[in-house]
């Protein structure tokens, strides 16, 4: 008796369960497309994290070469000597700036001395021997998939 009414059930109900699977798949297309769009843009965004994490490096790097150079040449560093030192000391090719490439991406690294308005912010000393702080900048671009930058500036202490 009751398998008779089960078998009524689904006379009555031709095509409902096709109609109610069908929706239900859909359902679960729609969620799993929104799953795939949020793991391939998370991707992304973690490619993009870890480039610009070894572009801050690429930068602390070659900050650090300059703040030993300039804590081991702390008391006869003048200003025209760090300027000189920083222009020479990363290996340039002809256009003027150093190109690293880690994981097959170019990094271009520039580094300058920074000399317009930082006066404004520094006490500066007009007596031989004394010291002065110095701003100098270390800026990092890449192509990924446009242009970006990082800048890291760092304080060197000369002398007058």
């Amino acid at each position: 008796m009751i398998l008779d009414k089960f078998r009524n059930g689904i006379k009555e109900n031709k095509g409902f369960v096709l109609v109610d699977s069908m929706v239900a798949v859909l359902i679960l297309a729609i969620g799993l497309a929104a799953l795939a769009f949020l793991y391939t843009n998370g991707i992304g965004t973690l490619h993009k994290s870890d480039t610009r994490e070894k572009a801050v490096q690429i930068a602390a790097d070659w900050a650090e070469v300059i703040k030993t150079y300039a804590d081991t040449n702390n008391s006869t560093l003048t200003y025209n000597d760090l300027v000189s030192y920083v222009d020479t000391t990363l290996p340039k090719d002809k256009s003027g700036t150093v190109t690293t490439t880690t994981d097959n991406e170019k990094f271009t690294v520039t580094a300058a001395v920074m000399t317009d308005n930082y006066n404004q912010y520094f006490k500066t000393s007009v007596l031989s021997g004394d010291s002065r702080v110095v701003p100098v900048s270390v800026r990092v671009k890449w192509n990924n998939p446009d242009e970006q930058e990082s800048t890291l500036i760092t304080y060197v202490t000369v002398t007058q």
